[in-house]
């Protein structure tokens, strides 16, 4: 079994406007939110094995962000959780021997939210992607 757990808090201010130097200060631009990931996996065998991935992203609010201008290209996102499952096998022996193969699923709730950087935009639904290399 395993387990990844991280973090990540950035904030900071501008001495003065990021278009005016002499303005009142203000939040760096591109600042991304806070977020929590956590993994858990398992080795079902030596060469399968299956995980979870959830992340929670915080909501980003007009006011912790530069005016708008061209400094800018982030904007105001709401909170939001998402959660990937995968299934790796690696061939270690026999006919199967350096052969890979992943199943991802990302976003397995279907959740709807417009990712940090995406200039507004909504990200994809349930995605499903499937790999297969053989390594020689």
């Amino acid at each position: 079994m395993f387990a990844d757990l991280d973090a990540s808090y950035i904030t900071g201010k501008h001495s003065g406007s990021l278009k005016d130097s002499s303005g009142e200060d203000e939040y760096l631009a591109d600042l991304a939110p806070t977020n929590i990931g956590l993994k858990l996996g398992y080795y079902l065998t030596n060469d399968l094995m299956v995980a979870w991935r959830g992340k929670w992203y915080d909501s980003k609010s007009e006011e912790h962000m530069p005016v708008a201008s061209s400094f800018r290209t982030d904007q105001a996102t709401d909170a939001y959780f998402i959660q990937d499952f995968y299934i790796a096998f690696t061939g270690e022996s026999g006919a199967l021997n350096n052969w890979e193969a992943y199943l991802t699923v990302k976003n397995i709730t279907n959740q709807y939210y417009k990712p940090y950087m995406s200039d507004g935009i909504a990200a994809a639904g349930r995605d499903v992607r499937v790999s297969v290399a053989y390594k020689f």
